[in-house]
């Protein structure tokens, strides 16, 4: 793994800290065979600091972000943030790091559910890690017009285009001002007019709000230390 460093923002004590991270996959079956989907990995991200995941398709990417916001729960490892041991962590502990960690999806719809307005899906996430009533309509408010989607606030998912789906889903990611973004392939799906656009608007704002990011991505034209799985 190269390291360079990006941001001048980095501190002594890392935010995010892997050690051997495996997670494996028992498929069905008699034989119940198992595959592992990670490979130990281990790395340090420091605070505000933007690193680029690269790797040919089925070496694991979208599983290590998926155990690292506990999507999933990892086989092997531990996960440390800010020092302190969150591989198993349950209840209020596991809230408060879902409240400081969010994942941004491949697929925006993943992240919508098509029966709420952009708002409500917007402020979904603070109002299930303790925000209330109108604290998260203002911080959802507030995120959408970061991206550049405050128009969008009343409308439907199903309304939207292609682009305006991925700014709504980076405001949802954004809201409450996390200190680390997972981001796995978020502009894969748009074209490339979009897809630049998208790039740009997630690397300023992570520049801007001094969140740490860790993004899958194929694209050149995004600047960082590369992780290579």
């Amino acid at each position: 793994m190269t390291t360079v460093c990006y941001s001048d923002r980095l501190e002594t004590t890392p935010l995010l800290t892997v050690q051997k991270l495996t997670k494996n996959y028992r498929m069905p079956g008699l034989r119940r065979r198992t595959i592992q989907a990670l490979k130990p990995i281990s790395f340090e991200l420091g605070r505000g600091e933007l690193v680029v995941v690269e790797g040919p398709s089925g070496v694991g990417k979208t599983t290590l972000l998926r155990c690292l916001a506990r999507i999933l729960e990892p086989d092997g490892g531990v996960l440390l943030w800010r020092g302190r041991d969150v591989t198993h962590a349950r209840g209020r502990e596991l809230r408060d790091y879902r409240r400081r960690v969010r994942l941004l999806f491949q697929h925006p719809s993943s992240a919508l559910d098509p029966r709420f307005t952009v708002l409500a899906s917007v402020a979904e996430p603070v109002l299930l890690t303790g925000s209330r009533g109108a604290e998260a309509d203002q911080l959802a408010r507030d995120a959408l017009a970061r991206t550049g989607a405050a128009s969008l606030a009343e409308r439907f998912p199903g309304t939207l285009s292609g682009g305006e789906r991925q700014r709504v889903a980076l405001a949802r990611a954004l809201v409450g001002t996390p200190e680390l973004v997972l981001a796995d392939e978020p502009v894969s799906a748009l074209d490339e007019a979009a897809r630049d656009e998208s790039l740009q608007t997630l690397v300023r704002l992570q520049a801007e709000l001094g969140f740490a990011c860790l993004l899958v991505s194929h694209a050149q034209v995004v600047a960082g230390r590369r992780l290579r799985l």
